[in-house]
Parts: structure tokens; sequence; C-alpha cells
């Protein structure tokens, strides 16, 4: 059996979910992990018996890889889907695409002009569940949407910093936008209104 050599850049609680899920799939090799806390990826890699570097560059110059897996925070997207696009790497990508409009933007025109393949993880898309939705509204078009998301403030201190993280509207509500554009199609007006409440155990909410 051929088995898919993947790479992972980024080696938080994200990618080891991606791992733990990859682990059972006999047609996958994941054979290495790049992340700027060597430990984390040397964590991960034990997980998987492979090999951990601290720079994303020299790991791909050095691994003969297949594909990629991308999960790292929001603000450090770009130069890392830029260094995949030139090795003609196929890559996943988690959400969101990145910190700002413009980054993500760039990168999808680049993805397009290349013919590249990729994907990102908005999971909600491949429900069995979101399908059979799609097929009742061909029949019977939405009149009114309602989407919400309740949880509690991030752990993670890059997520409640709107430079790094977008906002809570990119970080997390994100995949209710992408369910509603999935769904409905683009939105032609767009209103909001927002308030803070300052807590002590999160100094840099929002800012």
């Amino acid at each position: 059996m051929n088995r898919t050599r993947l790479g992972f850049i980024g080696a938080g609680g994200i990618a080891t979910r991606h791992t733990n899920v990859l682990l059972d799939f006999p047609n996958v090799n994941i054979a290495t992990f790049a992340d700027q806390s060597l430990d984390r990826a040397q964590e991960l890699a034990a997980l998987a018996g492979a090999k951990a570097y601290a720079d994303f560059r020299r790991m791909l110059d050095c691994e003969q890889l297949d594909a990629l897996y991308i999960c790292v925070p929001p603000f450090a997207h770009g130069e890392i889907e830029r260094a995949a696009l030139e090795r003609d790497l196929t890559f996943f990508v988690e959400k969101p695409l990145a910190a700002d409009y413009e980054t993500a933007a760039q990168i999808a025109r680049e993805v397009t002009a290349s013919n590249h393949i990729t994907a990102v993880g908005y999971h909600w898309r491949y429900l069995d569940t979101t399908m059979r939705v799609q097929e009742l509204l061909e029949k019977n078009p939405a009149r009114l949407a309602l989407g919400y998301w309740l949880d509690a403030t991030p752990p993670p201190a890059w997520w409640s910093v709107e430079a790094q993280s977008g906002g809570q509207m990119v970080e997390q509500t994100t995949h209710i936008f992408d369910l509603t554009r999935l769904l409905i199609g683009e939105a032609m007006s767009v209103y909001a209104a927002g308030s803070r409440t300052e807590r002590a155990e999160f100094p840099l909410a929002g800012r």
C-alpha cells in the first residue's frame, strides 16, 4: 500500500486532534512536525513516530512530503502557504485563513493562479445534515436564517488579541458565516453592534 506522507506545521491543540484521527488511517504516514516550540513538536512527533523541527522551512527542505497540514494561529498565515505553493505541496489549512482579509485574499489568488489543491477546516460543510439542508433549500429557499455562537472566553492568549486572532468573529464565529454562505449565499448588507465587558483575568481581551 502506498501511504500518503504528511507533514504538520503547528503542533498545538488542533494539530493534536488531527493527528489522533489520522493515526487510524492505514494509508497515511505522519512523517514530521514543525513548531516554534520544539518541545511541542517533539511531543507530537513521539506520538506518531515522526521527526520534529523548530523551523518549518528546514522541515520542508529536508523532508519529502505528499501533503501538508497547516495548523497555526491566524496571525502566522501567509509565508507558510507560499512555501507550500513553491514546493507544489497539497495542503490543508485550519480555519481561519488569516487574521486579516488581505493575507487570506492574496493566498487565495495565488492558489487559484497555480490551480493548486487545497482545503480549509470548515468541517460543518461536510456533515450529512448540511447536505440534506442543501437539498431542502433547492426546493424551498430560505427566508430567514439565525446563527449564533455561545462559548467561554478562549484560554489561549492570542484569541483575545484582535491583531493576532482577527477577533471573535474571525476566530470562532467564522464557522457560522461559512455555513450561511454555503446554504444561502453572499450577504448583500451587513450591520453590527458590539460591547466590551472588562474581566481582570483577561486583561488583553478585545485589544
